[in-house]
C-alpha cells in the first residue's frame, strides 16, 4: 500500500499518557527555526514559552517540545512505501534523525516498516527491503543506542496462514524477517524477559514497563 494512503505518526509520551503529534505531512527539517512553526497555529491556540525546546522539555529546533514525564515515547508506524521499495518518502527519512532530538526513553515501532505482502516479491526483493530499513530507520537510531522496540506488521510478515498448503502464505517474508532480526536484535538496547519467539512474540522490561 503506497504511503500517500496512509499515515506516519509520532507521538510523545509523558508521566504515563502520550502526547499525539500528527506527522504525515511532515515537511519541516532541522533547519525550521520557531517562528515558522508558530507561524502554523491555530490563532485560538498559543505556545507558552515551556513548549520550547528546554532541558526539561527536549526537542528539535522549532518543534513541539512537551514537558517530560516519568517516560517519554516516541511511536512510529506504516512506513512503507509502494510494493518492494527499498526507500522512503521524504517525510519519513526526515523525520527518523530528529528523534533522539526528542530523547525519548524509548521508540515503539508499530508494524509496516517494509512494503511486502505480495507473493512476486523474491527472496532478494525482501532481504533488500530490509536492507533499506536498516540504512533509513534502524541505523540513525543504532548510532545513538536509541532504546527501539519493533512489532511485526502485515506487510513485514504477515502471520496469514494457508489451511490448504499447511503453512504461512507469505513464508519467504517471515523467513526474511527473522533472518534480519535475528542479526539485530542486540542491537535494540531493550531487556528482553522472553524471546523465543523473537521478532514475531517476546516481551521486555524497560524502565520498569512491561512490554
Amino acid at each position: 500500500m503506497k504511503f500517500n494512503r496512509r499515515y506516519f505518526l509520532i507521538s510523545l509520551g509523558s508521566a504515563l499518557g502520550l502526547a499525539f503529534n500528527s506527522c504525515k505531512n511532515f515537511q519541516q527539517t532541522k533547519t525550521t527555526n520557531a517562528e515558522n512553526f508558530n507561524s502554523q497555529i491555530p490563532a485560538n491556540q498559543t505556545i507558552s514559552p515551556s513548549e520550547i525546546s528546554t532541558p526539561s522539555t527536549p526537542a528539535p529546533p522549532g518543534m513541539f517540545a512537551p514537558k517530560r514525564g516519568d517516560i517519554r515515547l516516541v511511536v512510529i508506524s506504516d512506513l512503507n512505501s509502494s510494493y518492494g521499495s527499498t526507500t522512503y518518502q521524504s517525510q519519513v527519512e526526515k523525520t527518523i534523525p530528529l528523534i533522539p532530538e526528542w530523547q525519548p526513553d524509548l521508540v515503539l515501532c508499530a508494524g509496516d516498516t517494509i512494503a511486502g505482502q505480495k507473493q512476486s516479491l523474491t527472496e532478494e526483493n525482501i532481504q533488500a527491503m530490509w536492507g533499506g530499513f536498516d540504512r533509513y530507520i534502524a541505523t540513525p537510531l543504532r548510532q545513538v543506542k536509541q532504546p527501539f522496540a519493533i512489532t511485526i506488521g502485515n506487510h513485514d510478515a504477515s502471520g496469514y496462514f494457508n489451511k490448504s498448503q499447511d503453512g504461512y502464505k507469505y513464508a519467504k517474508e517471515r523467513r526474511q524477517a527473522q533472518l534480519y532480526w535475528s542479526k539485530h536484535q542486540n542491537d535494540l538496547n531493550i531487556n528482553f524477559l522472553e524471546a523465543d519467539g523473537f521478532p514475531f512474540y517476546y516481551s521486555f522490561l524497560h524502565k520498569e514497563i512491561f512490554i
